[in-house]
């Protein structure tokens, strides 16, 4: 069997749901709601040129509702 690397089995960062640095916790809540059908259990976070920052996982949103 050939070696596998990362970008054989990768989910591209454009098949992920995105959110803004900007938008509200509750937007975010919503988008990840919607994506969950997809499969996937974090949004892609991106700055206003479009560049990936980060990722909000399920645990870091629950975790940020616990606070509350």
């Amino acid at each position: 069997m050939p070696e596998r690397r990362a970008k054989d089995i990768m989910v591209p960062i454009g098949r992920y749901a995105s959110v803004s640095i900007h938008d509200n916790l509750r937007h975010a809540i919503k988008v990840l709601r919607s994506s969950l059908s997809s499969g996937y259990r974090s949004l892609a976070v991106m700055d206003e040129e479009g560049n990936l920052v980060g990722f909000l996982t399920t645990r870091t949103l629950l975790n940020a509702l616990s606070v509350y």
